[in-house]
């Protein structure tokens, strides 16, 4: 018999900490959380009590927290965190229309390195900025609901796929300009595990490592080159703290919309957000 709790916590932590829509990797397709849920369901009624006990690591956990940890490693997905291509990317219009139209063939490569390396990493699912949020419509209110949730969606993934077109190896890897988007600050802290591939999809640095951040020589390198402290990139935790270190973080970097450097740092101090005017060029809190 399944137990509830475990149903209903596995159904906060879809509707809370995982995006809307994912691609599921196995058929290339975007799918609705619905979908997903239905997927999922069988294994989340599998769960005892017995499993829930192997997964408290340390006395007084909470039993909650328990079955989070057990939600969490059943709903595996990645996120790709990357640069746009110059000449568009596969949208989400492209992704439903029944392969007809995908896109450039720069982003289609992308795209399929993305997944095939997230389905390496035991993901049934991806999720990428391009092709699973609607921007078809202005104001695009679906990405309006995204922006807050990014943070939550990147630290609850499995694993975030970086992926840096202009570089190779370890001694070029910082002059990517992956490093001078204003996004991409808070795709490097809020993943727990990050892996940096190279313009051809190899990794950047160490081949059988599957978390950079657990990486000193890389991590050294990132601490040089963004001025982050190691034990932020490691593991960094939202909050108001520290506020001119953090704002120095983020000035060397640059955005295409003058709002974009307000609301990617949101997150970053755990700040509410709720913008009441869409405009390019400013934005009315």
């Amino acid at each position: 018999m399944a137990i509830e709790e475990v149903c209903r916590i596995f159904r906060e932590h879809l509707r809370e900490s995982v995006p809307h829509r994912l691609i599921a990797i196995s058929k290339m397709e975007v799918v609705e959380q619905p979908w997903v849920e239905e997927l999922y369901m069988p294994s989340i009624k599998a769960v005892t009590e017995r499993d829930i006990e192997q997964h408290t690591f340390y006395p007084n956990q909470r039993r909650d927290e328990a079955i989070r940890n057990i939600v969490k490693g059943i709903v595996k997905y990645a996120v790709l965190s990357h640069r746009w291509c110059r000449e568009g990317e596969v949208t989400l219009q492209e992704m439903t229309s029944g392969g007809t139209k995908l896109g450039k063939l720069s982003s289609r490569h992308k795209l399929a390195n993305f997944c095939q390396r997230a389905a390496e990493y035991g993901c049934g699912f991806a999720w990428a900025d391009t092709c699973c949020i609607d921007r078809s419509n202005p104001p695009p209110e679906e990405l309006d609901k995204a922006i807050p949730r990014m943070f939550r969606w990147y630290r609850n993934a499995h694993v975030c796929i970086v992926h840096l077109a202009e570089s190779s190896t370890l001694d070029d890897f910082l002059r990517d300009s992956w490093f001078l988007q204003i996004w991409t600050l808070q795709e490097l802290l809020a993943p727990v595990r990050v892996k940096f591939y190279g313009r051809t999809w190899s990794p950047i640095h160490n081949i059988r490592a599957d978390n950079d951040k657990a990486d000193q020589k890389l991590l050294a390198a990132l601490f040089t080159g963004t001025g982050i402290p190691v034990q932020d990139i490691r593991c960094y935790w939202a909050g108001t703290e520290r506020v001119r270190e953090k704002l120095m973080w983020a000035s060397r970097r640059t955005s295409r919309q003058v709002e974009d450097s307000a609301y990617s740092l949101l997150a970053l101090f755990d700040c509410a957000y709720a913008r009441r005017v869409w405009n390019r060029r400013r934005s009315i809190w």
